[in-house]
């Protein structure tokens, strides 16, 4: 096939990154009905191979009966010759319907997430098309090599977003919550004198609730808490010093860096997504057959605004 002109492929890339949102959610909709035929056909298939490779199988066990002597060799011979074929086209039909079970299942988590930001998008509001930059591959760029690049800096960009999650939070984070849960714990566990001056009772000392095995519920002496009314600065400065000795302070990150990395991790994935999708759609325009990444943002593939919901984890 000749490669299209820079002219030709621009105007088609310039297409393939238009809103089309009825468009590309009809075409996914067929695609995948094509798929669920495609493998309820197969499966038929692989149940009819099943039933020859049984009865071929039932032949053979019949065939080498004592009572016959040997005198079907010739036949068994040829009915595990015929078991063999059955059992290569069936292989190959299973890996068939497998591929087409796969395809099915990329198509539907697709429209699934589609409908999904669809439902979650303000009612008043109207559904708005992406108005930003063109994506435009570099200088020399095949699109088939162009999608692959995208989908190495998603992976990339995945990769980033595990590493901000892992990142430990400062010592300095991690004191000043302990200073704040021994603070609060030391006023919880200051003792009530007010029935031993009024009424000649004991001082009373705050208690927590237990659930006992036999599940009735019972009062303790809320321990820690009377600990930290007493011993407040001790019990803090055993925590400081618990913090130090696990401290990674050149690897952490504050809730406001976390906060930020997310952001720009989040900004820059929808617009490799968007990049992704057109190139996918220009490559696919000539001939290719790639397909569409199950979790790909709705936004992306439907030439949706940035304001419109991002997908969920897990839909």
């Amino acid at each position: 096939m000749k490669a299209p002109s820079l002219d030709a492929t621009t105007r088609a890339s310039r297409i393939g990154c238009q809103p089309q949102p009825e468009s590309s959610c009809s075409a996914i909709a067929d695609d995948l009905f094509d798929e669920k035929n495609r493998a309820m056909a197969l499966h038929l298939r692989c149940e009819d191979l099943r039933e020859a490779m049984g009865g071929v199988s039932a032949r053979i066990q019949q065939l080498e009966d004592p009572r016959w002597a040997g005198q079907g060799a010739a036949e068994i011979k040829a009915k595990r010759a015929e078991h063999e074929e059955l059992k290569a086209e069936f292989n190959r039909m299973y890996e068939r319907r497998q591929e087409a079970d796969r395809r099915a299942g990329i198509r539907t988590a697709i429209i699934a997430s589609c409908r999904e930001m669809v439902r979650r998008v303000d009612k008043v509001n109207a559904i708005t098309a992406y108005a930003g930059a063109i994506p435009a591959m570099r200088k020399g760029e095949a699109a088939v090599d162009a999608v692959e690049t995208r989908r190495r800096r998603l992976r990339e960009l995945d990769a980033e977003a595990n590493q901000i999650a892992a990142a430990p939070y400062p010592s300095s984070h991690a004191k000043q919550r302990a200073s704040e849960r021994i603070a609060a714990m030391a006023k919880a566990g200051a003792p009530d004198a007010f029935m031993a001056v009024e009424q000649d009772q004991n001082v009373i000392w705050p208690t927590m609730n237990i659930v006992l095995p036999s599940g009735e519920q019972t009062q303790i002496p809320d321990v820690m808490a009377i600990l930290a009314h007493i011993h407040g600065p001790a019990l803090l400065a055993a925590e400081e010093k618990a913090i130090d000795q696990q401290a990674d302070d050149a690897a952490a990150l504050t809730d406001a860096q976390r906060a930020s990395s997310k952001s720009r991790i989040t900004r820059d994935r929808l617009g490799t997504e968007r990049e992704e999708v057109t190139f996918l759609r220009l490559a696919n325009s000539t001939g290719n057959h790639l397909e569409y990444r199950a979790d790909t943002d709705p936004r992306a593939l439907l030439g949706l605004s940035d304001d419109m919901p991002a997908p969920r984890e897990g839909i």
